[in-house]
């Protein structure tokens, strides 16, 4: 009678998920239409191009930036964006950092503000690069140079594309915001700090914000053969920190059983055969309802029926680095110190590792990690920078469905999903003026793209770059209908 018993359970809980999984409601597939081709304008590109040989190139010395180039580069906007510094009020914050803004006929409707960054990562390698850097070279239908993906692409698409609604004679309806911050790469203290303060402190608040982070992406996930246009809704903390331990010093030819750098070594073993526990955060869950369908049908099994596959689903996404850090805390051993020779024990060794916090942890929870980690080594913990994952921008409402539906538009064969960003961007710093902040650059790119910012060979296809500036005229649009 048991047995019957059991197999009439096990019979009912397989119905149950092959039902579940059946009618699992997931992102429509897309229909196949392709992406709306923009009219290529060779005049446009020729101006990005300008824009990247201005080597306003980040530091983490805000003091040794070469703020003349900074000066340039502004008083090149000034006079390629003629219509824009006539008809938007132009303010400096802390000097460098630029908000403009244009004032709409319906003050009852809160205004929406576009983010960008026009300071740029060193090119250490330019002998790597094809072209040089910092020579802004349009060739086989790119233009290729040092922040053309990251990010002064967003700042002359923006300002193109307000150049040209003021050509057509476009009447905003609702007021518009751009801020362009200058340190954007190392922090953002000296630039969107500052803004976001000044925001604060005039009582500007915005209907949304939207900056860069996520794009539209042709070969993310394996096994998702459409594109995905990936919309941030928040991104992980940064932590930096340092682990020292300190033992007497001496020559290496009487060494103890264990140096100080090899206690180093110890902890760093320990942090990288050692994890913190998954979560399923809103914005990873809504991706994987989102592409489950794309993936076959025993992962959208697992997505449908977390109740029973939770476990395994984490597994499987435990094995990718990619997919392991949408999930967890991560922590990278990046730097040591130990002795400056050879043949001398080091009196303190030293170890920095950049931890990544997921929603849902806490610096706090970090540092408890490490500090497991060296249970048993007496080793001093340093927090060098210490920076709190973001809040969680709603996945509905004006702002969302807005970027939404233009997306639609402009690209209908992706599937439009929110995702965790992995990185930093200067959006973190605005959520005390608004509660819906979003991260989309709309350009089509795959991973060798995407690899090449912050490194060699950045560069945009013109169509890409043609395309920002028709999404951001239409979602301006959009917004004030």
């Amino acid at each position: 009678m048991a047995g019957y018993v059991l197999g009439g359970l096990i019979l009912a809980i397989i119905a149950i998920v092959l039902i579940r999984t059946v009618t699992f409601k997931t992102e429509a597939a897309p229909s196949g239409t392709k992406p709306i081709k923009p009219q290529e304008n060779l005049a446009y590109a020729e101006k990005l191009a300008e824009a990247l040989q201005f080597k306003t190139v980040a530091s983490m010395d805000y003091a040794q930036l070469d703020t003349e180039e900074y000066v340039r580069f502004q008083n090149f906007l000034e006079k390629s964006f003629p219509l824009v510094h006539k008809n938007f009020i132009l303010t400096k914050i802390n000097v460098h950092g630029l908000v403009y803004h244009i004032k709409g006929t319906d003050e009852g409707l809160e205004p929406v503000l576009f983010l960008a960054h026009y300071d740029v990562v060193p090119a250490e390698l330019p002998e790597l690069w094809t072209y040089p850097p910092f020579s802004g070279v349009i060739a086989d239908g790119r233009v290729h140079g040092r922040g053309a993906l990251d990010d002064k692409n967003e700042v002359m698409a923006l300002m193109q594309t307000a150049e040209i609604l003021l050509e057509e004679g476009y009447v905003f309806k609702r007021s518009l915001y751009f801020a362009f911050g200058q340190d954007e790469e190392t922090g953002g203290a000296n630039g969107a700090i500052k803004i976001a303060e000044y925001f604060n402190e005039n009582r500007i608040r915005f209907d949304a914000v939207y900056d860069e982070g996520g794009v539209v992406i042709t070969d993310a996930i394996k096994g998702v053969k459409s594109p995905i246009a990936l919309i941030g809704v928040a991104e992980k903390g940064f932590n930096n920190i340092k682990l020292t331990v300190k033992a007497k010093g001496g020559h290496s030819s009487m060494p103890p059983k264990h140096s100080a750098l090899g206690d180093i070594a110890s902890i760093a073993t320990r942090i990288e055969n050692s994890a913190m526990k998954p979560i399923l955060t809103p914005p990873v869950l809504t991706l994987l309802k989102n592409i489950c369908s794309e993936m076959g049908f025993a992962v959208k099994m697992a997505v449908s029926n977390l109740w029973l596959f939770k476990p395994l689903l984490l597994k499987i996404l435990s094995a990718s680095p990619s997919t392991n850090a949408m999930i967890r805390t991560t922590f990278a051993v990046t730097m040591a110190k130990g002795s400056d020779a050879p043949n001398v024990l080091p009196q303190s060794a030293e170890l920095i590792v950049n931890s990544r916090v997921l929603p849902g942890n806490t610096s706090k929870d970090a540092v408890e990690f490490i500090r497991t980690a060296c249970r048993d080594i007496p080793a001093q913990i340093e927090g060098l920078l210490l920076e709190e994952a973001s809040p969680i921008s709603e996945m509905s409402g004006r702002g969302y469905d807005k970027l939404i539906d233009t997306i639609k538009r402009v690209y209908p064969n992706a599937i439009p999903s929110p995702y965790l960003v992995m990185g930093g961007t200067d959006a973190r710093k605005y959520y005390s003026v608004s509660n819906h902040v979003y991260r989309f650059m709309p350009a089509l790119i795959d991973s060798a793209d995407q690899a090449s910012m912050h490194a060699a060979n950045e560069s945009i296809t013109i169509e890409n770059y043609s395309r920002m500036i028709m999404f951001y005229e239409m979602l301006i649009k959009n917004y004030d209908e």
